[in-house]
Order: structure tokens, then C-alpha cells, then sequence
């Protein structure tokens, strides 16, 4: 498995969130092909940026567990249209 940096783990995360309206950790976890802490910490960094917005819920409708997802903000947009 080749090592990436945390910049390409970042625009991959910021392209998946492009794309959809709102991503949960895990499917970002999945989609990214990264382990969840590496995931975790990257979002959290991004939102310390202004780039994502980090939405906590009490319950998901099929397994009643708290989850939290992911928003791209505009300045998210910006970096993600200017550094492909």
C-alpha cells in the first residue's frame, strides 16, 4: 500500500464533498480508501480551515447510533476549484 499525504487525502476528501450534498465519516472513510482515524483527523483539520462543516446527530434513522457528517463550505469550494 502506497503512503499518501495528508494534501491528497484532503482534495479527495474535498472532491467526494463536491459532489455530494452531505457525506458521512464512514462513507468518506470508504470512499477515500483511508482508516477512519486518518478520516477523523483530516475533516477535523479541514474544518479547523473553513473548508468543511462538521454536523453531529443524536440518531441515524436504521441504527439509532449518534453519526457524524460532512459539508463542503465555499471557501471548501474555492481551494478545492483552484488547486486540482
Amino acid at each position: 500500500m502506497v503512503r499518501r499525504n495528508a494534501i491528497s487525502i484532503r482534495k479527495e476528501i474535498l472532491t467526494l464533498l463536491k459532489q455530494k450534498t452531505e457525506v458521512s465519516v464512514r462513507k468518506i472513510e470508504s470512499k477515500v480508501d483511508s482508516n477512519f482515524e486518518t478520516i477523523k483527523r483530516q475533516v477535523k483539520d479541514l474544518e479547523s480551515l473553513g473548508f468543511v462543516k462538521i454536523i453531529q446527530y443524536d440518531s441515524h434513522p436504521k441504527n439509532k447510533k449518534p453519526y457524524k457528517t460532512c459539508k463542503i463550505t465555499e471557501e471548501g469550494l474555492k481551494w478545492i476549484n483552484k488547486n486540482r
